[in-house]
């Protein structure tokens, strides 16, 4: 129609118009939001520009970028990135510097960090490593909070960034010929700091869970998706992450009713040795799997004095146990050469850094204080596969204990002979984290961590890759980790541990051999209150959890935690059949006016998208303990009625109701309507036109 006078365009073309007056309103109410912008179409630039993760953040997180050019006409000599506001249509700039919208202290980018765990911004020399298949990588570390500041340009600016309310990255490229600075956009959100909040609170008869914080990401993910499924309200189970021991314990004394375990009661492992027997009574649902690793962490020199994460080193068994062992004084210098000749990253002369880090006051080695099943399966992983170096290093340094085979121990802390002077001792995974960002710029030198798979994918770990019995090295992949389970050796109480015998006969690949299964530790017997009666909504919501975390939560596990493989699935399904259906041995003394106090809770059976999703972030909550819950108080209809709601399947989108729903319909409706009814008033038609449809020759 451009190139038509106005007159000579067909009387049909105004119907034609308006139709497409009516399909651009249609697409302005239902087009997405697109979060990643530059300055032209992505795919017609020689270059790229990539960052991960942006979803689900933490405080302190890193977000590592990567910037490549295709080709030596179009090169990135450098680049900045910070976190900015959203709404912004960030411009470039010919300028030696970006343009004002972009500059630290103006009106959307602070120069105060917003927490003190992140930073304001960051500048990477990319010119060298752009044009490499590898391209440039730099990082920034991000935070969650609120930060006000004086424009530079005038007036007072705030920016907030949480779980509520998403920011920007914003990272600028100077690049091409003549040398431009070209904005780049991707939208950033935040795991919510208390999940408990934003489920609306605990659901009532909340059920109150324990674990290691290597379970705290799951959780999160689990509760937040659960109880905004249809017809949800509250949170289902509250968390505390003190350790796996103290979980364990708790579980077992009546303070917890659920715990998260890779091992459970199981005397070898021993978690938690302070707990009175008899045990209480537990079934074991497997619900991920996960891995016990060695890692690395700080990096090589990278641009803005930040680090180049490591790739993935490649260790013998008896490299692993002299780092685990001895720390820095663990590794022979035949065995550092070999290192440093197997993995470049570690050789000062090929441009690598020292295997160690030598920094005041940093321990190169870390393993967790508390008691912890990773701790136990890694330990015990050395103490079967080489017991000849497993050993304290035969240096005078460790006094009597030198030269003394080290055994498997849950709590390092209390291991003997002691991990004193070998590793540095972490207490959760903040305390690894900070210790991770209390190296500076320039020092240089892997920090290594005995830990989870989870947690070092985390807090920005690199796993290492370990030679199995064939001298091939194998990482801990998604495919290796799961393939792991099936060389797994079954315990008396059904949990699954990692196998000596799976390093196998020489000559033969091997899974990656410190797979290990997460478990929920529940009760055998009926959830009952301080007077012995039946918590009856907490049993119901017990069982809605599970059902939940094997079915759509297998779906909504972090980095590092995979689903459960089909045969591990199907024992899972067995497992939760069990729960709360051995008959109780507590006698109600105060039943509930007009009720009777059964001996046991059967399962509900209809509950796959069942209702009350709850829990809450932390060790403290509204809720009751299982000694002093009052929920037995509620009359057995009342529970069977609340569990009804919503059994159907789930569609692919769901509003917070059916109400919200039908508004936004509304709201569709009623755009559509005035842009059609100002269209046909501009064609002169009037209201003709909604009358009747127009003649053949109009």
């Amino acid at each position: 129609m451009r190139g038509l006078p106005p007159r000579t365009v067909p009387r049909g073309g105004r119907r034609a118009s308006l139709i497409g007056l009516v399909l651009v309103a249609l697409a302005a109410v239902m087009a997405p939001v697109v979060s990643n912008s530059s300055v032209g179409a992505v795919d017609e630039q020689p270059w790229s520009l990539t960052a991960k993760p942006v979803a689900g953040l933490t405080d302190g997180q890193s977000v590592v970028m990567n910037a490549k050019t295709s080709t030596p006409d179009f090169p990135i000599y450098s680049a900045e990135a910070h976190v900015c506001r959203s709404g912004v249509a960030y411009q470039p700039s010919t300028d030696d510097r970006p343009s004002v919208d972009f500059r630290l202290g103006a009106d959307n980018c602070p120069l105060t960090p917003i927490s003190s765990s992140a930073d304001a911004g960051v500048t990477a020399n990319t010119y060298t490593l752009a044009p490499t298949p590898g391209g440039a990588t730099f990082s920034l570390a991000v935070g969650i909070g609120v930060v006000k500041w004086t424009s530079t340009l005038g007036g007072e600016k705030t920016l907030t960034c949480d779980s509520a309310n998403p920011c920007t990255l914003v990272v600028e490229i100077l690049a091409g010929n003549p040398a431009t600075w070209i904005p780049w956009t991707q939208q950033l959100t935040y795991q919510v700091d208390d999940p408990v909040a934003g489920c609306g609170g605990p659901a009532a008869g909340v059920v109150q869970s324990g674990a290691s914080d290597r379970m705290s990401d799951a959780w999160v993910n689990w509760t937040l998706d659960a109880c905004h499924k249809p017809g949800r309200k509250g949170a289902l189970t509250t968390a505390s992450f003190l350790s796996e021991g103290d979980a364990v314990q708790g579980f077992s004394s009546g303070r917890l009713d659920l715990a998260y375990s890779a091992t459970g009661y199981n005397p070898a492992v021993n978690l938690s040795p302070e707990t009175p027997k008899p045990y209480r009574s537990a079934v074991m649902v497997p619900v991920a799997v996960n891995a016990t690793v060695l890692a690395v962490g700080n990096g090589q020199p990278g641009p803005g004095g930040h680090k180049i994460p490591y790739a993935p080193p490649k260790l013998t068994l008896d490299e692993v146990a002299g780092v685990l062992s001895g720390g820095q004084f663990g590794l022979s210098p035949q065995q550092e050469a070999a290192i440093a000749a197997r993995n470049p990253e570690f050789d000062p002369a090929l441009g690598g850094t020292t295997i160690y880090i030598k920094a005041n006051g940093v321990y190169p080695v870390e393993g967790p204080a508390e008691s912890e099943s990773s701790s136990w399966i890694g330990t015990n992983y050395l103490k079967q596969l080489t017991p000849d170096a497993w050993r304290v290093p035969n240096l005078p340094l460790f006094g009597t204990d030198a030269n003394k085979s080290r055994g498997a121990d849950a709590t390092l802390a209390q291991a003997s002979p002691s991990f004193a002077l070998a590793l540095g001792l972490y207490s959760g995974r903040p305390s690894l984290r900070k210790a991770l960002r209390s190296i500076g710029g320039f020092d240089f030198g892997g920090l290594w961590a005995l830990t989870d798979l989870e947690t070092a994918t985390a807090v920005g770990l690199t796993p290492v890759s370990i030679a199995n019995a064939a001298g091939e090295f194998v990482a801990p992949t998604a495919e290796s980790v799961t393939a792991g389970v099936a060389t797994m050796t079954a315990q008396a109480d059904g949990t699954l541990l990692p196998s000596a015998a799976a390093a196998g006969p020489a000559g033969q690949p091997q899974p990656y051999p410190m797979t290990m299964v997460e478990y929920a530790m529940v009760p055998a017997e009926p959830l009952v209150d301080a007077s012995g009666c039946a918590r009856l909504a907490s049993q119901a919501l017990l069982t809605d959890w599970l059902t939940y975390v094997l079915g759509d939560g297998q779906k909504n596990l972090p980095p590092g935690m995979l689903p459960l493989p089909p045969a591990l699935a199907a024992t899972a399904t067995q497992q939760l059949a069990k729960v709360g259906a051995t008959a109780s041995t507590a006698t109600c003394t105060t039943p509930p006016p007009g009720t009777s106090t059964p001996s046991a809770v059967a399962a509900p059976t209809d509950l796959v998208g069942a209702t009350n999703y709850s829990s809450s972030y932390g060790s403290t909550s509204t809720a009751t303990s299982s000694g002093t819950s009052s929920d037995a108080t509620a009359a057995p209809p009342a529970a069977s009625a609340e569990l009804a709601v919503a059994s159907g399947p789930i569609p692919d989108y769901v509003g917070n109701s059916p109400a919200s729903g039908l508004i936004g319909v509304a709201a569709m409706a009623g755009v559509l309507l005035l842009v059609f009814g100002a269209a046909a008033f501009s064609s002169g038609r009037g209201w003709s036109l909604w009358r009747s449809p127009p003649s053949p020759d109009s």
